[in-house]
């Protein structure tokens, strides 16, 4: 083989595992479908007989975004959420009625609600 002919088969090799491991990241990353409606998701805790899982973050608190980008991104958490679970997001500082009802002082700060 000529030094052409081997970079050739480097570049393809290269491009062809890029191409491969962004689609297999495609496949498996599973984001969880968060409700942001506390009222429907009670409603809907109550029809499916789940419990609820809420997760009250802020815009600017950096754990919650810590949360969201590390442990909210696991396929295997987020799968078992799905099928147990009612997951409710709320912005405790913009939706500040529930967070005050539960006396919801620092964030994050995740609550199990049962139906």
């Amino acid at each position: 083989m000529t030094n052409i002919q081997i970079r050739k088969t480097i570049l393809i090799n290269y491009f062809s595992a890029m191409v491969i491991s962004l689609a297999g990241a495609t496949a498996f990353a599973q984001d969880l479908e968060w409700r942001t409606d506390y009222a429907q998701a009670r409603q809907e805790s109550l029809q499916k007989n789940l419990p609820i899982l809420i997760d009250f973050y802020t815009d600017n608190c950096f754990w919650c975004k810590q949360m969201n980008q590390r442990t909210f991104r696991d396929p295997a958490l987020n799968q078992a959420l799905a099928e147990n679970w009612i997951p409710l997001r709320v912005n405790g500082k913009k939706e500040s009625t529930l967070a005050d009802v539960l006396k919801i002082r620092s964030y994050p700060t995740l609550v199990f609600a049962s139906p």
